[in-house]
C-alpha cells in the first residue's frame, strides 16, 4: 500500500488503473504538473483526440486543452475518471498514463 507523499501542489487521488492511492500532485523541474504531461503523451502516443477523451469523460473539450498546454491541472477526482476512461478507450493507454503520471512508485 502506497503512503501519503507531499511535493509541490495540491492533495490528489490517483490510480493505478484498479486501485486508488492518495498521493500529492507531481511536478516537474519546470512546474509542469506530471498530469498533464502523461496526458500529453499517451494521447498523442495512442492517437486519442481530445475530443474523444471530452466525449467519454462527459465534459467540453476546452477542459481538456487546458490540461494537454499545462493552463490548468486536473483535479484528483478528474484524474481518476482520466484513467477509467482511458482505460475503456485503450487499456494500454491507461496503463502508461499511470506509469508516466507516477513513474517507478507502482513498480513490482
Amino acid at each position: 500500500m502506497l503512503s501519503f507523499a507531499t511535493t509541490k501542489g495540491t492533495m490528489a487521488d490517483v490510480v493505478d488503473v484498479d486501485n486508488i492511492y492518495p498521493l500529492a500532485i507531481l511536478w516537474d523541474d519546470q512546474g509542469m504538473g506530471r498530469a498533464n504531461q502523461a496526458l500529453k503523451q499517451v494521447l498523442e502516443t495512442y492517437g486519442i483526440s481530445q475530443n474523444k477523451l471530452a466525449v467519454a469523460l462527459g465534459i467540453d473539450r476546452s477542459a481538456v486543452f487546458k490540461w494537454v498546454h499545462d493552463q490548468r491541472e486536473p483535479s484528483s477526482e478528474t484524474i481518476v475518471e482520466i484513467t477509467q476512461v482511458l482505460k475503456t478507450l485503450n487499456p494500454l493507454a491507461a496503463k502508461e498514463f499511470v506509469k508516466l503520471y507516477l513513474g517507478t512508485i507502482v513498480e513490482d
